[in-house]
């Protein structure tokens, strides 16, 4: 009990602590943009998964504490569009933190993220909500001795799942429709208003937790606390598996509502992510995790390693891709004049008209030539 109690206070931490920035500025692959993305300007807002929190090395932006990565999507969406980023992401934001508040990160107070968008920004990309529902304090009270329960910071309960679905304050259906939607739907306002000429791509979180198919069958279970420290843990019980995709899936289906009502789009990362959850690792062969497991870096006094349950490399390259793709598609190649004339639709006319033409204009010298010469 004692290791228990002393993994809670951090566990139950919402703001990670960044590490000092290691390393070089991220190399920019070679540009694949399109002419109509090229130069454009693009602000990245957004809590921790929009800044890749976990990943090496850190920007220190848009103040230290961020723990901002220069290799999170926005970076690397910019490189592959040549995008004027302007990245002001940072770790433990919630939706006020986008519009209105000075988020305090320990480390430095970064501005309302929103004072970076003007009329002039043409794209916008968002991940929020996350934290506005709680969801890291969520996985926290969550946290299992074993694949059975009980609980680690609540001993008495063998899961979590009754918790947070009975009546009361934690019920997370009742904060999904009463405080996450509201304040997500509020914030795209906001952003338009800032961001007049801006199409906003809001993006969703990937999976956290596996869905049957993907579940082996004596479930995810790695524990998080022992002798030697285990790393990667998975400390989640067969009863709360399910229960939190059901939560993931929710906030997904709340968010993408409140996208698609402002006008937005949003590009759905969940579904897609299922097989790739931390719980890729416990199954026989092991599979490809998107998303790091729970892993302390200290037990006394307790500290948790950076990017827990937040995408590793290949889970923010997968998130780039679906808005890479997703992005070309809302701003197509400017035509040449020579794809206008070579479409289908232009070209058997434009032909035509040519042919008639000639031929009009070949008759009227033929006219010309057999014509009797005037008498004056």
């Amino acid at each position: 009990m004692l290791l228990a109690c002393a993994a809670v206070p951090l566990l139950m931490s919402a703001t990670p602590t960044s590490p000092a920035a290691t390393g070089s500025a991220a190399t920019r692959p070679a540009a694949t943009a399109d002419s109509a993305t090229v130069g454009l300007p693009y602000v990245a807002l957004g809590d921790s998964y929009s800044a890749g929190y976990g990943l090496q090395p850190l920007t220190d932006r848009p103040v230290p504490g961020c723990a901002q990565s220069a290799q999170d999507y926005p970076h690397r969406l910019a490189a592959a569009l040549d995008l004027d980023l302007t990245d002001v992401s940072c770790s433990g934001a919630v939706t006020a933190d986008v519009t209105s508040t000075a988020q305090d990160t320990g480390e430095g107070t970064a501005p309302p993220q929103d004072a970076a968008l003007s009329s002039s920004t043409r794209i916008v990309t968002l991940t929020i909500g996350g934290d506005d529902l709680g969801f890291s304090q969520i996985a926290a009270y969550c946290v299992a001795l074993s694949r059975n329960g009980p609980l680690l910071a609540h001993p008495l309960q063998a899961d979590c799942r009754r918790h947070y679905t009975a009546a009361g304050p934690d019920n997370l259906g009742d904060k999904l429709r009463t405080t996450v939607s509201p304040a997500v739907a509020a914030t795209l306002r906001t952003i338009h208003t800032r961001a007049p000429n801006a199409k906003v791509f809001v993006l969703g979180y990937p999976a956290l937790a596996p869905d049957a198919a993907d579940t082996p069958p004596g479930g995810c279970f790695r524990p998080t606390v022992g002798y030697p420290l285990p790393a990667d843990g998975y400390p989640f019980t067969n009863t709360d598996v399910p229960f939190l995709l059901q939560t993931e899936q929710a906030l997904d289906s709340t968010i993408s509502a409140d996208a698609l009502a402002a006008g937005d789009t949003f590009v759905p990362t969940l579904e897609a992510s299922v097989a790739h959850t931390p719980c890729a690792a416990s199954t026989q062969p092991a599979g490809t995790p998107w998303v790091n497991g729970l892993s302390l870096s200290s037990l006394l006094p307790p500290s948790l390693q950076p990017g827990a349950l937040h995408p590793d490399a290949a889970g923010v390259g997968y998130l780039t891709t679906q808005l890479t793709t997703t992005i070309k598609n809302a701003f197509p190649p400017n035509p040449t004049l020579m794809d206008t004339l070579a479409a289908p639709r232009i070209l058997v006319p434009a032909l035509a008209l040519i042919a008639v033409g000639g031929a009009i204009l070949l008759l009227r010298r033929r006219r010309t030539r057999t014509r009797p010469a005037q008498r004056h």
